[in-house]
């Protein structure tokens, strides 16, 4: 099983108003680190006006947990846990569709 291998496993998790959390298990150290920050307000710019962008914040804590971990994670198996179907869907696919991009 995937999940039995993954050397670091990372659970992310946002909030409609940008705050963002993760927190990561590291198997080899049996050690935890949570981390806890808002969606760079750069990005939140280019986002297309939507009635709420919970979507993308979900996508972004993900994005934002393996660029402050790159270091911790590198050469590691990891297993991500995100509880948001369509940011899943996005980081499964690398793609980003219309129907999918709905609030």
């Amino acid at each position: 099983d995937e999940m039995d291998r993954a050397e670091v496993i990372i659970y992310t998790d946002a909030e409609g108003a940008g705050g963002l959390g993760a927190l990561a298990y590291f198997r080899e150290t049996d050690k935890w680190m949570a981390c806890m920050t808002k969606t760079p307000k750069t990005w939140m710019k280019k986002w297309r006006h939507r009635k709420t962008q919970i979507n993308m914040h979900e996508f972004a804590a993900v994005a934002v947990t393996l660029q402050a971990l790159k270091k911790e994670i590198a050469n590691k198996r990891v297993a991500i846990f995100v509880d948001n179907e369509v940011a899943l869907k996005w980081l499964v696919t690398g793609t980003q569709s219309k129907r999918m991009d709905v609030s």
